[in-house]
């Protein structure tokens, strides 16, 4: 089940960004895209956590923790930022990418919410 944000959010990036010539993102990009889904599911995590939660959420501690699992620095993610700036198209790969993993990512979850409904009905079923 899609959200009216995430399909919007495709549909912009179809609409803005189909008609234009593809870039082909080498392995720098790939990186820093793995990167970037991270950190934009922890931003959105922090987002989303109550206010009376946020006071043990240290969110620093976990881009730390982000970087050194992908053994990427804050510098080198700086970077790549900065260098997409100066080259629009390959921005637009990167983003389509990025949202791309997020929404396969989303649809996991979705999946997996789905088959632990469905396996509680079961053992409910079963023990009737």
């Amino acid at each position: 089940m899609k959200t009216p944000f995430g399909s919007f959010l495709v549909l912009c990036f179809g609409l803005a960004f189909g008609c234009a010539e593809k870039v082909k993102l080498d392995r720098d990009d790939q990186r820093f895209i793995a990167v970037y889904a991270d950190v934009l599911t922890l931003q959105g995590s922090y987002a989303t956590t109550p206010d009376s939660l946020k006071a043990r959420f240290n969110k620093l501690d976990s881009l730390s923790a982000i970087f050194a699992a992908h053994r990427y620095s804050p510098r080198e993610f700086s970077e790549r930022f900065e260098l997409y700036r100066t080259n629009p198209k390959r921005w637009q790969e990167v983003q389509l990418r990025t949202v791309q993993i997020l929404e396969e990512r989303r649809n996991l979850v979705i999946q997996e919410k789905q088959d632990s409904l469905y396996r509680q009905q079961l053992q409910k079923q079963m023990m009737q």
